[in-house]
């Protein structure tokens, strides 16, 4: 979520006041950048925004899942509810549908094989994705459906992977 405000001020980019304020970001000094105004404001609509809409995109997986019923297997994992991964070195890798994770393949392959001390992660967004998870990786890899961009759920997601 900490970089969700910058998709919003990128798309507003082309609004020359905005565009003047986000030029014009300094650093704190412990080199974090301050927040201006305006991306404080963008964020919390932005946020405000998903937190509406929440509702709906539930409603819409609940809809999906009536042709294809994978969408309501595992429905809890989309708000970061899942057990608590086990606390050791993770990396995570995120492929949104099925050819992203058949792409992912080599890359999977050789961090299996490079960083064996290491637990993979992989995440997609939907249940074609998570079968081929599954299918090509099996229980080599863990999976877990990528977050909603909501302050609360991202937060929550990080806690129980890292």
């Amino acid at each position: 979520m900490r970089y969700a405000h910058r998709r919003l001020a990128a798309a507003l980019w082309f609004i020359p006041q905005a565009r003047a304020t986000l030029r014009s970001t300094s650093l704190n000094q412990d080199n974090s950048p301050e927040r201006s105004l305006i991306e404080v404001l963008l964020q919390n609509l932005y946020s405000g925004l998903l937190y509406l809409l929440a509702p709906i995109q539930m409603h819409r997986l609940w809809r999906k899942g009536k042709r294809l019923p994978a969408y309501r297997d595992r429905w809890r994992e989309r708000f970061a509810h899942f057990p608590a991964l086990p606390e050791q070195p993770r990396i995570w890798l995120h492929a949104v549908s099925v050819g992203e994770t058949i792409a992912a393949g080599p890359i999977v392959e050789r961090l299996l094989r490079d960083y064996p001390q290491h637990r993979l992660l992989l995440t997609s967004t939907t249940p074609t994705g998570s079968e081929q998870v599954r299918r090509l990786f099996g229980d080599r890899v863990e999976h877990v459906y990528f977050p909603y961009d909501l302050p609360h759920v991202v937060r929550r997601f990080l806690n129980k992977i890292q």
